[in-house]
């Protein structure tokens, strides 16, 4: 069975709120305009509730901070592969 997989935008609460908490993220229906900065932009889900219903995999959660700290999409490996996740400025 694939599940469905949806993209998820991340509010920030003015740099007080912990990008791995997947409870500070919304569903987004709209093209995203991001993809390198110094935050999180948007996490492609397993899930498409209006918020994510579950904790992030251990995965997701690297991703998200291996893309704080290099300020690129990631995963970056294997070339080409999909990305997970994208920042913004």
């Amino acid at each position: 069975m694939i599940m469905a997989r949806c993209w998820y935008g991340f509010l920030d609460g003015g740099g007080n709120f912990s990008p791995l908490d997947s409870s500070k993220y919304f569903k987004t229906s709209i093209a995203f305009g991001c993809l390198i900065g110094t935050k999180i932009c948007t996490v492609y889900v397993p899930d498409c509730d209006w918020y994510p219903s579950s904790f992030f995999s251990t995965n997701l959660q690297n991703y998200i901070s291996n893309a704080l700290i290099s300020g690129i999409p990631q995963p970056t490996f294997p070339i080409g592969a999909k990305k997970y996740v994208y920042l913004k400025f």
